[in-house]
């Protein structure tokens, strides 16, 4: 049985806030799968839809692997915070690695305990949520792939991975509103960001302004704003960049049945701008509704500071 990551995801949210019929079914799910104590953190296996390219990448979509195609392992990992905010990522598991069992291991010292993988054959790896997500961070599964020695490399390099610490969390009485031509940019303590809100057409687009520093988050409101008055025109090149860069996966991977091919035109004028993000180095992130081109997963569209776009992605 497949388990949908969003159904999964509201299954440990309520879990994780005491519900007993969640409580119940999270325990009950007939994959092989660990949670923390708390169940605020969840790592459950389960095989996804796998495509192999002509250079021997791997492609890891997060959907049932139809008949006849190729499935990889991943584990799906599930986070709630104490801010309410939850997160949702899968990693590969390689094919060299058979899993037995998962269970979870406690810190004593109060730190993120390790979820420990062992194998058909008696292997161990031990590692956080933390661990795993930096170890694969350089690895694009959904859209470009990665060989099977990538994923091996990854895998086991997780238990001795360093997670640099949390940077100091600021406050809004830290980071009092700054007012600007286009409103007020409130700090967002969750996000550690200074957030707010523009119009394109007859929509709104949240603004996030990606610095936790007030004096940098000052600097850099004039060229947040130069992009608020340029938007309409941003959007475009955005979504035409977005269509020219992957409309061939949309063509090749993820039609509907009986949908037909799209067009460059048909791609970019499916997608809704929701936000834009500046962070501290002033490159730009457009954040889009994918009008279910990729069935609701997100596009990201990133543009460097010097004006050139730089990547095209489905995210989600």
């Amino acid at each position: 049985m497949y388990h949908d990551t969003t159904a999964t995801l509201q299954l440990v949210q309520n879990a994780y806030i005491c519900k007993p019929e969640a409580i119940q079914k999270l325990s009950e799910i007939q994959a092989l799968h660990a949670s923390s104590s708390d169940d605020a953190e969840v790592v459950l296996i389960q095989p996804k839809h796998a495509f192999r390219q002509p250079d021997g990448r791997i492609r890891v979509l997060n959907k049932e692997t139809e008949s006849g195609a190729e499935s990889l392992l991943c584990a799906d990992l599930y986070r709630c915070f104490p801010s309410g905010g939850s997160s949702w990522t899968h990693i590969p598991i390689p094919p060299s690695f058979v899993p037995k069992r998962i269970g979870y291991e406690e810190d004593e010292e109060g730190e993120d305990g390790r979820f420990v993988f062992e194998s058909e054959e008696g292997r161990i790896v031990k590692a956080t949520q933390r661990q795993m997500g930096m170890a694969f961070r350089e690895l694009d599964i959904l859209m470009t792939g990665a060989t099977e020695e990538e994923i091996e490399q990854a895998f086991y390099a997780m238990e001795q991975t360093v997670v640099p610490p949390p940077p100091v969390k600021r406050t809004a009485a830290d980071n009092p509103p700054i007012p600007w031509n286009g409103g007020t940019l409130v700090f967002e303590s969750e996000y550690q960001w200074f957030g707010g809100e523009t119009h394109l057409e007859d929509r709104a687009v949240t603004l996030n302004l990606e610095s936790a520093e007030r004096e940098r988050a000052l600097e850099l409101v004039p060229a947040l704003q130069k992009l608020t008055e340029e938007l309409a025109s941003l959007d475009l090149a955005a979504r035409r960049y977005a269509a020219e860069q992957l409309l061939e996966v949309k063509n090749d991977s993820w039609l509907d049945e009986n949908e037909e091919e799209l067009t460059e035109d048909d791609f970019a004028g499916r997608m809704t701008l929701e936000s834009l993000t500046l962070d501290e180095d002033e490159e730009m992130t457009l954040w889009y509704e994918d009008g279910d081109l990729f069935w609701g997963h997100s596009i990201c569209v990133r543009r460097s500071a010097d004006g050139e776009w730089m990547s095209a992605e489905m995210m989600g």
